[in-house]
């Protein structure tokens, strides 16, 4: 009997032992990090910027020559200084666009107060609609 005992006093001391090591956390990890991962989630933020300028409406007030499209892009501040603007080329016009809005709705709000000045503007979709 005594032998018995011993058996599975043994036993559990062994599961316990390998217990521990298997489920222990003393390993310590030092990880670094390549400066080509820095420069590639750099240029991911860049491209998911594009996208969402992509996916978001705005306003186009002109498409034509350089100095009307010019001097649109320069007045449209003094009439709506809290809106974005950017003043674009894309063969063969020049062109004036306004706003990043998420919804059609809100550029559409948007687009009847800029119409009051800017009688051709109008509301541009995203590309990728």
């Amino acid at each position: 009997m005594p032998f018995k005992n011993l058996k599975i006093i043994l036993f559990f001391l062994i599961i316990n032992t390998m217990y521990s090591l298997v489920y222990s956390q003393d390993s310590i990890y030092v990880i670094t990090q390549d400066s080509l991962l820095n420069k590639l989630i750099k240029i991911k933020l860049e491209v998911n910027k594009e996208i969402y300028e992509k996916n978001y409406y705005s306003i186009q007030l002109f498409s034509g020559d350089f100095n009307n499209a010019e001097k649109i892009y320069l007045e449209f501040s003094s009439y709506f200084p809290n809106l974005k603007k950017t003043l674009t080329f894309e063969t063969p016009n020049y062109k004036v666009r306004v706003g990043n809005f998420e919804k059609k709705i809100n550029a559409d709000i948007k687009l009847e107060e800029i119409k009051k000045k800017y009688k051709s503007a109008f509301v541009l979709q995203p590309e990728n609609l």
